[in-house]
């Protein structure tokens, strides 16, 4: 028996591949910890502490909620169950109890069994989250991180209803840069071994931490080899701190004088960093970023040389065509290494060839393939199934969402010009290959010269492997992808069509919409009466709007409407005779829930019940209506006068597009 609850929430779904989870034995209160933010990349500044547990009847939460500002806060003693969701299922049974103290408010929910489908079994696992929204200063926190908010049932955690060890405290905390501790206290211990990303954690619990690569720790831990308890470290991250730090790691090892000139600046920085609080440190972030470059083409230039290549050669690296290389990143491809490509025939593969420039800036680089590939018993791989492109960088503003970096962006692939490489800095070719359909398998091998002005002519190695079977000219797969007819800035539409079916995707869409002449509309001349039949919660009153395409909109009367009973009423031909309505609106005011159906009826007897019986509700935000439950049939639904099309250029420019 698999459910999910948000607090009060059920659903089914499937398990990530990591999510975190507890065992709830009976009558355990079991510690869930200090939740992360929702994304699940940091801590939040106020801390919520969760528990959860049961008795022979109920799930029970228990929450610590800490504030700053208890002063702003307000009890409003108020059980909701789906905050601006389907309000279809709720418990009547919940009880919930707050208290509050100095610095903090407690919430101890108890949702009975029988509400969620009965008491579970043993070994039952659920899926669960407890989520926290402060209202004092906006922030979200989750026991289990889930992206686009809380309601997303896919992303909650696992429960097992089982008697098992269960930590009765977990806590974790750091103690310096790169340095931590994991604090438990379990049930019974026996049997049970945890493990952070991986590796066993010591019995005192310390850990340590790469200030360059992490800001997650997985923990889990098992009981004779089964998983009982897992939970998200989220690592705070000050990120110029990171990239000293990665300017450091680049150092290692390196004698150079260039080297030990740098390793004094950053050691300059760092004290500046540890005197300047982290919201006043963006001067400084340049800087480092210069630092971070110089630092990586070192590291880079001393393992290029180290694989015997000469001084006057350029410095290159490798990467995949997964990653996105930014201008003070740190490099993690493969030094003077090989470009590899694999690919079946009628299939695209590419990489990345990364030119560093040092001292000095590299002028008019250029990047040209050998001739050719071939394999070891003479067969080819003709040069035109390849092709190099530059990758270009574009300035990116702060968007309203969280993005990885705001700054120069690698996105576009130009065409393969003589460009320059800045001292310091790095330019990357785009390596593609897109095998011909009837191309023997093997293993090609070939080459890449670059070369600039002041530079050496460099070897870069490149490997094609063609796999023993063709991918079909067609795609068999429904396509994501489309193309928004309503771009701010007009683009080459067929260049983007053609980037797309190169590799294989059909996109559901590739030319705008055809010119609209005509909207749809609804014919009432020969109506008689529209009846509307509605139910409200509470007493209500009936709105009604006809709106019209060539003339104002028609407000209905306003009727008025009993709490708990079916109303039914009648506006005749006088108040609804129209031609020409684009759409009609009721909206039932001053209830939450109402159930409202809408016929009508005309001279020939027919009747044409447009609007069939349906319940609206609508949820509490704040204390306030979102809405009033609201009803509209719209004429594209069932139109008497359909809409009128020019297709004259829709068809010219699907024509170009196939």
């Amino acid at each position: 028996m698999k459910k999910a609850i948000l607090l009060l929430l059920l659903s089914c779904f499937a398990v990530h591949a990591w999510i975190p989870m507890a065992v709830v034995p009976p009558n355990g209160n079991v510690s869930l910890g200090r939740l992360p933010a929702i994304a699940g990349d940091a801590m939040p500044a106020a801390a919520t502490i969760a528990f959860i547990g049961r008795d022979a009847t109920s799930i029970i939460f228990n929450v610590i909620c800490f504030e700053s500002k208890m002063d702003k806060l307000a009890a409003k003693e108020t059980i909701f169950d789906e905050l601006t969701r389907d309000v279809s299922w709720n418990a009547d049974a919940i009880t919930a109890v707050c208290k509050t103290a100095t610095d903090h408010w407690t919430a101890t929910v108890s949702v009975p069994f029988d509400a969620l489908g009965g008491v579970p079994k043993d070994g039952d696992e659920w899926r669960v989250n407890v989520c926290r929204s402060r209202t004092t200063v906006p922030e979200l926190s989750t026991w289990s991180p889930s992206v686009g908010g809380f309601h997303n049932p896919s992303a909650f955690g696992v429960i097992r209803f089982s008697n098992e060890p269960y930590p009765k405290n977990f806590s974790w905390w750091l103690t310096q840069a790169d340095r931590g501790i994991v604090n438990f206290s379990w049930s019974s211990a026996d049997g049970v071994a945890t493990t952070l990303d991986g590796k066993a954690l010591p019995p005192d619990g310390s850990f340590t931490y790469s200030l360059v690569q992490n800001n997650k720790l997985y923990l889990e831990s098992k009981h004779n080899g089964r998983s009982i308890f897992r939970a998200l470290l989220p690592i705070p991250v000050n990120p110029l701190e990171q990239l000293v730090h990665a300017a450091e790691a680049n150092l290692e090892g390196l004698a150079s004088p260039e080297a030990t000139a740098l390793s004094a600046e950053i050691r300059t920085l760092k004290e500046l960093l540890g005197q300047i609080p982290p919201d006043k440190q963006s001067p400084l972030q340049d800087t480092i970023a210069t630092i971070v470059a110089k630092s990586r083409n070192l590291k880079v230039k001393a393992d290029f040389m180290a694989k015997n290549h000469s001084a006057s050669e350029i410095p290159y690296g490798v990467e995949t065509s997964l990653v996105k290389l930014l201008k003070h990143s740190p490099f993690n491809g493969e030094i003077g290494g090989t470009v590899r490509l694999d690919a079946a025939r009628h299939e695209m593969d590419a990489a990345q060839i990364v030119l560093f420039a040092n001292d000095f800036p590299l002028l008019l680089t250029e990047a040209k393939l050998d001739g050719d590939l071939k394999t070891d018993d003479g067969k080819t791989l003709p040069a035109s199934a390849l092709r190099l492109r530059r990758v270009g960088y574009i300035n990116t503003n702060k968007p309203v969402y969280k993005v990885e970096h705001v700054g120069l962006w690698p996105d576009p692939l130009m065409d393969l010009a003589p460009f320059d490489i800045a001292a310091g800095s790095f330019e990357t070719v785009w390596l593609d290959v897109r095998v011909p359909d009837d191309q023997p398998a093997a293993l090609y091998k070939g080459s890449v010269t670059v070369m600039a002005m002041n530079g050496s002519p460099t070897k870069v190695p490149v490997e094609v492997r063609v796999r023993n079977f063709t991918i079909p000219r067609k795609s068999s797969i429904i396509s994501a992808f489309g193309m928004n007819p309503n771009w701010r800035v007009p683009q080459d539409r067929a260049a983007y069509l053609d980037n797309l079916l190169e590799h294989r995707i059909t996109p559901y869409t590739c030319v705008s919409a055809p010119k609209l002449v005509s909207l749809p509309t609804l014919n009432w001349t020969n109506a008689q009466k529209l009846t509307v039949t509605v139910t409200p919660k509470q007493p209500a009153e009936l709105q009604g709007i006809i709106t019209l395409r060539d003339k104002p909109s028609a407000n209905l009367p306003h009727r008025a409407l009993p709490a708990g009973k079916t109303t039914v009423i009648d506006f005749p031909k006088e108040q609804i005779a129209f031609e020409n309505i684009l759409s009609v609106t009721f909206t039932v005011v001053n209830t939450d829930t109402a159930e409202l159906q809408a016929a009508v009826s005309f001279e020939d007897g027919s009747v044409k019940t447009f609007l069939p019986a349906a319940s609206h509700s609508v949820a509490l935000a704040n204390g306030w209506l979102q809405s009033w439950p609201t009803w509209q049939f719209e004429a594209w639904q069932q139109p008497d006068n359909p809409a009128v099309f020019d297709w004259t250029e829709f068809d010219e420019k699907f024509e170009a597009a196939l």
